[in-house]
């Protein structure tokens, strides 16, 4: 009979202890769930800060720069000249210069000398070229841009001229990255000597 409740006495104790075993285990599981938890807000929180990231520019701050090929008709070899700040792009510079000319192509246009309005366009290069980089502000992008076969766009108002070579430039200079900048104010530097050779003249 003793041995009998021993055994009762034995077999419950260990039913009970089986019990505390699977309750234990069933507390653990929350336990489990929890970093899983904490991953998910994570991953949200990094959503979060790649959207406020894209919110505010996609570009690393800098200048940055890219020259092309200079036209062997005109000699002008266009350049653009980028700023970036806050991710974003807030100058645009679109300029040239030419062996043929003693200053860049803005300063000739400024001075009246490029002819665009005197061969019937509606305003000389450096102000369509002023609306060009203006377009590129706005949009932030040297990709979003419409362009004909002939390198034009009627997608900015009272431009003429040939953009193709401007936003190319611009997204060249953009994939390069940021450069180092210069050390001389932007311009054209012109200096000549005393006087005539005797010689050569």
């Amino acid at each position: 009979m003793k041995k009998a409740s021993i055994l009762l006495c034995s077999a419950l104790l260990l039913g009970l202890l089986a019990g505390c075993g699977s309750n234990d285990g069933n507390n653990a599981a929350p336990a489990n769930n929890t970093p899983a938890e904490n991953s998910a807000a994570g991953n949200a929180n990094k959503a979060n800060s790649t959207d406020t990231a894209a919110e505010q520019g996609k570009y690393q701050d800098g200048v940055y720069f890219a020259q092309g090929e200079a036209d062997p008709e005109s000699g002008w070899q266009s350049y653009v000249t980028l700023t970036v700040a806050g991710g974003k792009i807030t100058e645009a510079k679109w300029n040239a210069t030419s062996e043929k000319v003693g200053v860049d192509k803005v300063t000739y246009s400024e001075e009246g000398k490029y002819g665009m309005k005197a061969g019937g366009a509606q305003s000389e290069w450096h102000e369509q070229a002023q609306k060009v980089e203006q377009y590129l502000i706005e949009k932030q992008d040297p990709k979003d841009i419409a362009l004909n076969d002939e390198g034009k766009t009627d997608a900015i108002s009272g431009v003429s001229v040939h953009v193709s070579e401007f936003f190319n430039l611009a997204d060249q200079a953009l994939t390069a990255g940021p450069v180092e900048a210069g050390t001389y104010k932007d311009g054209t530097y012109h200096a000549e000597g005393e006087k005539f050779d005797e010689h050569s003249g």
